[in-house]
């Protein structure tokens, strides 16, 4: 009897530690995809080449580094996850500094398990050119 107790433990044990194992997000790693993007006169946006974000979790952070620019009066920069279907807009803007590293953003759970890129714009509306930035993005980190 006592034996037959232990074996339907063990099996209790065994398949809740399964449930949960199975049950736990996925992370996905910290990737560096290159970009480059035109800052446009007044709000024009670009956006990067699509990439295809596997998570079902929010708690999967997308990533962007604004690393150069070839126009001085650039400083800052708006920063977004869209969809690739229809461009909309699937995570907060964030207003980012130029060279001020890497910035991990919340996404919204529409960006999950669809093909996103990532969406820039001027934050300056009132300069008189535009202007090229350039860094490293990732669709989905840690």
């Amino acid at each position: 009897m006592k034996n037959n107790i232990l074996k339907i433990s063990t099996l209790l044990f065994s398949l809740l530690g399964l449930i949960i194992l199975s049950s736990t997000p996925a992370f996905a790693s910290d990737d560096n995809i290159d970009y480059t993007l035109e800052l446009k006169l007044g709000s024009a946006n670009d956006y990067t080449p699509a990439c295809y974000r596997q998570t079902n979790s929010t708690l999967n952070k997308w990533k962007v580094n604004f690393a150069t620019t070839d126009n001085e009066n650039v400083k800052y920069a708006n920063f977004w996850l869209a969809k690739d279907s229809d461009l909309s807009v699937v995570s907060n803007i964030y207003q980012f500094m130029y060279k001020s590293g890497d910035h991990y953003c919340k996404a919204h759970s529409a960006a999950n398990q669809t093909y996103v890129r990532l969406g820039a714009e001027n934050a300056n509306y009132t300069l008189s050119e535009a202007a090229t930035i350039k860094g490293f993005w990732d669709e989905e980190t840690w």
